[in-house]
């Protein structure tokens, strides 16, 4: 072997191992480099499901678990066609709500010593666009604020699955549709008699008290006390007290079906007329309940109530029932919803419609109908339809679209206070 052939072959043997391949006469071309991946596209519903509100997790640290920034944004708007009896006769009108920031809500969710969990939620918007007024983004309220004691870590009572003790600003819930969040509302908006009865102040705001919840197995049991002071922050307690308490039992063991549960719940107001008011009424009772398989879910409630106002025509005794079934046609993706209320009231204006949007139509700003801002009747009616998209597979992230018919009478008078349809169209996402 000559030198130059020698030389050749040390080349070779020096190439191969960088994985350079070779035939025939020796070549100093290099194998080019892999392209680079190119960069993923963003993705909204990535991001959701991300948690990108939680900021802290480490469940092993003695002083702070978890801390996640909840943010909840609802848009809608809505169109109203009907009529209202007035003096001068039947009255036809056309109100379009302009569009409404319906919730931004926006606060941590703090759990910390392994056994407490603090809630703040700010209300971050005043949106009067619906009355003829102006959108104020900022901090309006607080929605709620809470801190829950867990009772099971503290003390650990043996007879006890659970125990929690909370104080503070918080959103009570007597009926199926308010058990299911405003994160995951399958309509637009919540019935009438729903919101008739639902503790609350002027502003978006709630009632502050104290409560305890206990469970066992498929039972459990929640009661408290709260003020009716009207303060946007924590209450006082110089003006009336407001009770209740709440009844839940799972019977999924008993049925075979994914949910079935009952519940029952009671409330009642201790108030003069000298006291700042949280509720419309002396007393409401309720009886509530779901059940559910695969595709379909079908909910419900029935209530029944004493009007607080003692006015000839406003006090009396209220009824209602509404059933709302639920289909997926396409599973976590598009779902119908359907829903039917009928309310009853033994006083000629015992019932109030909903503000929105029928009410608010009937304001100076808008159409000018005093009995349609009124709202008052004794017979109120309301059928529901509407798709839901979920965008991203989940409850919290949809577009909604719906329609719904209302109806609010006044038996002794024979007049229709309002006679309308409301198309709705909204978005919401949570996260």
């Amino acid at each position: 072997m000559n030198h130059s052939t020698l030389l050749r072959t040390l080349i070779i043997s020096a190439m191969m191992p960088a994985g350079i391949a070779t035939a025939g006469p020796a070549s100093t071309a290099v194998a080019p480099e892999a392209a680079a991946p190119p960069p993923a596209s963003f993705s909204i519903c990535d991001w959701l499901g991300s948690k990108p509100g939680k900021i802290h997790s480490d469940p092993d640290n003695p002083w702070i678990q978890d801390i996640t920034i909840d943010t909840r944004f609802h848009w809608q708007y809505a169109w109203v066609d009907g009529h209202t009896d007035t003096a001068a006769g039947r009255e036809h009108f056309s109100y379009r709500n302009r569009g409404e920031v319906r919730r931004f809500y926006f606060g941590p969710t703090i759990r910390f010593l392994n056994a407490f969990t603090l809630v703040a939620q700010t209300n971050m918007v005043k949106d009067d666009k619906p009355r003829g007024g102006s959108r104020d983004f900022g901090y309006d309220s607080m929605f709620q604020l809470y801190l829950t004691a867990d009772l099971k870590q503290l003390i650990d009572p043996p007879f006890l699955d659970g125990l929690t003790l909370s104080y503070g600003k918080y959103e009570q819930k007597y009926t199926e549709e308010h058990m299911t969040s405003s994160r995951d509302i399958f309509t637009a908006e919540r019935t009438m008699l729903d919101t008739w009865i639902l503790p609350g102040v002027p502003v978006p705001s709630n009632p502050t008290g104290i409560w305890f919840d206990a469970k066992q197995g498929p039972h459990s049991l929640s009661a408290g006390i709260f003020s009716t002071d009207h303060s946007t922050e924590l209450s006082n307690w110089d003006d009336g007290r407001g009770y209740w308490i709440t009844y839940r039992h799972d019977l999924t063991r008993h049925t075979g079906l994914e949910m079935t549960e009952v519940s029952a719940n009671y409330v009642w107001n201790d108030t003069d007329e000298t006291d700042q008011q949280a509720l419309n009424y002396d007393w409401v009772s309720t009886l509530w309940g779901r059940i559910g398989e695969g595709r379909w879910a079908l909910r419900g409630s029935l209530i029944y109530g004493a009007n607080r106002l003692n006015t000839p025509d406003r006090g009396g005794y209220f009824a209602g029932i509404d059933i709302l079934p639920t289909y997926w046609i396409i599973k976590d993706r598009l779902m119908l919803a359907l829903r039917a209320e009928h309310a009853r009231a033994t006083q000629a204006q015992g019932l109030r419609q909903a503000s929105r949007y029928a009410r608010i139509a009937g304001l100076p700003a808008n159409e000018n109908l005093p009995e349609l801002a009124a709202g008052r009747g004794d017979r109120h009616y309301s059928l529901y339809a509407g798709l839901n998209y979920h965008y991203c597979g989940n409850l919290a992230n949809k577009i909604m679209l719906g329609v719904e018919w209302e109806r609010m009478e006044n038996s002794r008078t024979n007049l229709t206070t309002y006679d309308g349809t409301t198309l709705w169209l909204a978005y919401r996402t949570s996260f």
